[in-house]
């Protein structure tokens, strides 16, 4: 009899103990939790993908003024 041995390959190995998590921009970890409980098993890592900005947060140099205030909350409401 012939017998033919497969293995896994090293990212079906490191795949196997990862579980990915996308959040969207209104996703809370906090609300994700219970459902990751269920399916993970020990000695498995969970990683939380989130979008983040490549040219990082633009601070404004302008201390005051409502121009300043409004493009403050217009960041926070897009980067939270």
């Amino acid at each position: 009899m012939l017998y033919t041995w497969v293995t896994p390959t090293k990212e079906e190995k490191a795949m196997s103990k990862k579980i990915l998590v996308p959040l969207g921009q209104y996703n809370r970890t906090e609300e994700m939790i219970p459902y990751i409980e269920k399916v993970a098993r020990p000695g498995m890592k969970v990683v939380f993908l989130m979008r983040y900005p490549v040219d990082g947060i633009r601070w404004q140099t302008e201390a005051f003024g409502i121009m300043a205030a409004l493009e403050a909350r217009e960041l926070i409401n897009r980067y939270s």
